[in-house]
């Protein structure tokens, strides 16, 4: 006699972590992408991102820094990326675009300049962060 389990529906959360996995794992197995290639250049574009808003040697550094070091800032970075890169992914599939490291790494390095990321850590992060909502 079978059991049958109940599952409950998936989150949004949920779906797009899984959705970022998936990512994940055809990077690493269609392009060679390491694990480590791959935390390496969301780093650096999590920080390239903060001096574009916050120039090196402009008054705004101690911004920088205090940012920099917010675990809030990376969460909400890394949500951003999650999005942007799914949006990438499935707009090569879709298109039927070759997905190789270099136009992986030169997609994810416009983020620096997008404006909707830039508007959602300007109306969404930052916004949160004055109403108390995360420090």
């Amino acid at each position: 006699m079978k059991i049958k389990k109940e599952t409950k529906p998936k989150s949004h959360i949920q779906t797009i972590k899984e959705a970022y996995c998936l990512n994940l794992h055809f990077l690493e197995r269609a392009v060679g992408l390491s694990t480590k290639e791959y935390n390496n250049t969301l780093f650096d574009v999590c920080l390239s991102f903060l001096e574009e808003i916050y120039p090196p040697g402009s008054p705004f550094d101690h911004y920088y820094i205090k940012t920099a070091a917010a675990k809030s800032y990376w969460s909400w970075f890394k949500a951003e990326w999650m999005l942007f890169e799914t949006n990438y992914m499935h707009h090569a599939r879709e298109s039927r675009t070759p997905i190789t490291e270099e136009s992986w790494r030169q997609h994810m390095e416009q983020m620096i300049m997008d404006g909707s990321v830039e508007d959602s850590y300007h109306n969404i992060y930052l916004k949160s962060i004055r109403d108390g909502r995360v420090q």
